[in-house]
């Protein structure tokens, strides 16, 4: 049987027993080549054994045709395989598997590399936040919080010797210096809260608590009672003195409220409400370490004063007035002397220690409060120095003057009982509020331009301001 040969470059693997075509066999027909019949036995493969007979003539004229050259069967076929021998696996794959293991450890190794960088940033940022946690303003810090700029954080820092007090501890320190005042008169009776500041018996108290009372008793933390005499009273600071007879009493330490930073603890110990609740703790933090607050007249809304306060919101409530505002050492910086109304909460109001403790010693000395004195804690709001009411006239609106408070008065000079204010320097006046919001922005001494309606005629007087 007629057996076919095929050489293949991408398949010549010799793997033999394969029936192939033989990819020549058209070629050899064009140029002639016999081929051979099937009986005859196929040709075996050149063995190196044997010798090369393709060097042989053959048994055909190829003058005329163009010969075919044909590859070298050695060099188209790899060597033959024995059949004992195994098939041994392509060379090139060790070296795939090893440059595959190559890059495995590359990578291993770039990624072990960034985690070590990141931790490494992660650690010097963090640095760098706690650092700038714990700098210390500097003096030329504006605090703004821009954006680039240092920030400046208040912190008081206290060591083991600061005094730095627990509510407990401020408590059982403090509570004996604090007392209750009981107060009467023909027409009421009251209650109040002051503190000891001498042994011998002075008493700091509010003056609205004593103001008008005809008898006034001191209970002490103990339930000791004693008579009390009122030395002072001073209306501008809300500021009264009392004495009792007593020798060897615990007194108050007195601070400094100019040291005071807005959100420190603050501690405040009374007698709210009753003699029943003597001794009440509560606590806070300073709201606003220097609050400017307008008082006016409960009924006609006339300014009277302007005070400079603490406010807090620690929830003083009536019967604190006059007791101490505790810092958290346990000093006074401050006396309690009213709350914003009945209809809000958390703010509460005490008079700075620094301008107390001037005034209080003032006034245990016999010594005169002069208006610089008073200014430490308050000022007169400036008085156009008459007493008038909302009227209308003939279709014209103003305050009409019923009289004069003092006969020296400044205003009584130029202006007369009847006549009709409408207007203060530009601003026009049509009730007893607007007089006073015309002046209150003026100090005591300035002068303003008063038109009032008089007799039919508008006419304009200089007056100067008193307090």
């Amino acid at each position: 049987m007629k057996r076919k040969r095929k050489y293949s470059a991408e398949e010549g693997c010799g793997m033999g027993g394969n029936d192939l075509t033989d990819s020549n066999e058209q070629e050899q027909e064009k140029v002639g080549i016999e081929k051979p019949s099937e009986s005859e036995p196929r040709a075996k493969a050149p063995s190196p054994d044997l010798p090369d007979r393709r060097d042989e003539p053959r048994s055909m004229d190829l003058k005329e045709r163009n010969p075919v050259s044909l590859p070298d069967p050695e060099e188209r076929q790899p060597p033959l395989r024995k059949e004992s021998e195994p098939i041994q696996p392509p060379k090139s794959e060790p070296k795939s598997k090893k440059k595959r293991g190559g890059v495995l450890w590359g990578a291993a190794m770039v990624s072990i590399l960034l985690v070590s960088i990141s931790v490494m940033v992660f650690a010097i940022v963090i640095g760098a936040d706690q650092e700038a946690l714990i700098q210390q303003p500097s003096s030329g810090d504006t605090g703004n919080g821009s954006a680039g700029e240092e920030k400046v954080i208040f912190v008081r820092q206290y060591d083991g010797s600061s005094g730095i007090l627990s509510a407990p501890e401020l408590y059982a320190a403090c509570a004996d210096t604090v007392v209750s005042i009981m107060t009467k008169n023909s027409h009421a009776t009251g209650v109040g809260s002051g503190f000891i500041l001498t042994a011998d018996g002075y008493i700091g108290t509010a003056n609205h608590v004593v103001a008008g009372m005809d008898e006034l008793t001191v209970m002490l933390s103990n339930g000791d009672k004693y008579p009390a005499t009122l030395v002072a009273g001073n209306e501008l600071t809300d500021l009264a003195l009392l004495k009792i007879d007593g020798a060897g009493l615990p007194t108050v330490t007195m601070g400094a409220s100019g040291e005071l930073l807005t959100g420190e603890r603050v501690f405040a110990i009374g007698t709210p409400a009753s003699t029943d609740y003597a001794g009440s703790l509560c606590s806070g933090v300073v709201s606003c370490a220097k609050r400017t607050v307008r008082i006016t007249h409960e009924q006609t809304g006339v300014l009277e004063k302007k005070m400079t306060l603490i406010q807090t919101d620690a929830p003083v409530n009536p019967g604190n007035s006059g007791c101490p505002l505790f810092d958290e050492a346990g000093r006074v910086i401050g006396v309690v002397t009213m709350k914003l109304g009945n209809d809000f909460a958390g703010i509460g109001f005490a008079i700075p220690s620094d301008g107390a403790a001037q005034i209080f010693s003032a006034m245990m000395s016999g010594a005169p409060l002069t208006d610089e004195l008073l200014a430490t804690v308050g000022a007169m709001a400036p008085k156009l120095g008459i007493v008038g009411e909302a009227k209308e006239r003939n279709g014209v609106y103003g305050v009409e003057i019923l009289r004069f408070p003092a006969a020296d008065s400044p205003a009584a000079s130029v202006l007369k009982v009847g006549d009709l204010i409408t207007k203060i320097d530009e601003t026009p006046i049509t009730s007893l509020a607007q007089v006073s919001a015309a002046i209150e922005l003026k100090n005591p001494g300035q002068t303003v331009q008063v038109t009032v309606l008089r007799a039919g005629q508008y006419l304009t007087f200089p007056v100067t301001l008193g307090k």
